[in-house]
């Protein structure tokens, strides 16, 4: 399946990289207080699985197999298959409040501590395990949602009380770099996801936006918002599968193509 995706992201990106609407990758999803997570693709629930608790997550970040991470301070998430097998692994919280999402670039996860006031809502950085965290930066705005680019080696996140009204995005070190409005979202945004199909972002609602999806690209343009049959709970976490390492090659060959071209 892999293979297949990056192929056609490098054909993407060497035909000048206009984004799509159609969403071709896989979507994870995971709810919060709730053991359900479900798997989106084309604005369908393709299939899902319950957790081992309501407090297994609902921050994931998804490689070869999908990492929970506990949701607060003693919580303890799971490792599952990507079909929602559940496997060995097991990634307590190492004391930080409401880690809603997560990010990773297969090196290093992050989270962000909603609600917790010890930190001051900061981003949270871990080995590539959910092991030996701690605080890499405080955004400008409390935020919750968070997804790694790998095109520009940078961290999107949602600012969110109660709802997501802006997206911001911030180097690794915590400089903002770009930001924009969204709507707002309300009482959704908790999670976002960058799509490597097609460079885009996605942002599930919650509570009285639950069961949609909402497309931004990332200068901020609302693509599409879509109400998904079969997708219910308030959903918190949302990660697509990241790329393989000879994925990534792939990925840097397409650009360095597409500037070639261009210059």
């Amino acid at each position: 399946m892999r293979a297949s995706l990056f192929a056609a992201l490098a054909v993407l990106f060497l035909s000048g990289g206009a984004a799509v609407l159609a969403q071709t990758s896989e979507l994870f999803l995971t709810t919060y207080e709730d053991t359900r997570a479900f798997v989106v693709r084309g604005g369908q629930v393709i299939r899902q699985f319950n957790r081992t608790g309501p407090f297994d997550g609902p921050a994931l970040v998804v490689q070869n197999t999908i990492k929970m991470y506990g949701q607060k301070g003693g919580d303890i998430g799971r490792e599952y298959s990507l079909n929602g097998n559940l496997l060995p692994g097991q990634y307590p919280n190492a004391g930080f409040v409401d880690c809603y999402d997560g990010a990773t670039n297969g090196v290093r996860n992050w989270t962000v501590a909603h609600n917790d006031f010890n930190v001051n809502f900061a981003v949270i950085v871990a080995d590539a395990n959910w092991q030996n965290a701690q605080v890499a930066f405080v955004p400008g705005r409390r935020s919750s949602g968070i997804t790694y680019d790998f095109k520009a080696g940078t961290l999107w996140l949602t600012n969110n009380v109660g709802g997501s009204d802006r997206v911001q995005q911030y180097s690794l070190g915590g400089q903002l770099l770009s930001e924009f409005n969204i709507g707002p979202i309300s009482g959704g945004g908790y999670g976002i996801a960058l799509d490597y199909a097609d460079d885009t972002l996605w942002i599930p609602g919650a509570f009285s936006t639950a069961g949609k999806l909402y497309q931004y690209s990332k200068a901020g343009q609302k693509l599409q918002e879509i109400a998904v049959p079969g997708l219910s709970g308030n959903v918190l976490g949302a990660e697509f599968q990241i790329p393989e390492p000879a994925s990534l090659v792939l990925l840097v060959l397409a650009l360095a193509a597409v500037r070639g071209r261009r210059s």
